[in-house]
């Protein structure tokens, strides 16, 4: 009995760390600044924005994916994803143009990652044509 209790209070502690994207989204933005040269950094900055970002959590997982691109920019594959999600979260949103902008941040500054690349400009010009 004692072990089933112990299994759920564990569970339990589990479920509410994995659901809470604030303290998720604080204590990845506070390790990383204590620990910036670590290259798991960006890794940890992405992975926690795309649990946000899963969870529905846009406002932490645009605060994360920003982060990403703002201090690792050279980390493409994961920059390119993250600022897709913003701009994906946003043309369903009323920031239907804001959309715009950071997919002109992936064509622009990221000209060589072809998959981020194409998904980009296809993302602007859907958000075009729905803006009209």
């Amino acid at each position: 009995m004692g072990k089933l209790i112990a299994g759920i209070i564990l569970f339990v502690i589990v479920f509410f760390v994995a659901m809470n994207t604030q303290m998720i989204t604080d204590q990845t933005t506070t390790w990383v600044s204590g620990h910036a040269k670590d290259p798991s950094a960006p890794t940890a900055l992405f992975w926690a924005g795309w649990w946000a970002n899963i969870l529905g959590d846009n406002q932490n997982a645009e605060k994360l994916f920003w982060a990403l691109y703002k201090q690792y920019p050279t980390d493409s594959e994961h920059v390119c994803e993250g600022l897709l999600d913003i701009a994906d979260t946003r043309s369903q949103g009323a920031a239907k143009m804001s959309a715009v902008d950071y997919c002109n941040i992936v064509i622009q500054e990221y000209p060589s990652e072809q998959k981020w690349l194409e998904k980009a400009q296809k993302l602007k010009e859907q958000v075009k044509l729905n803006v009209q």
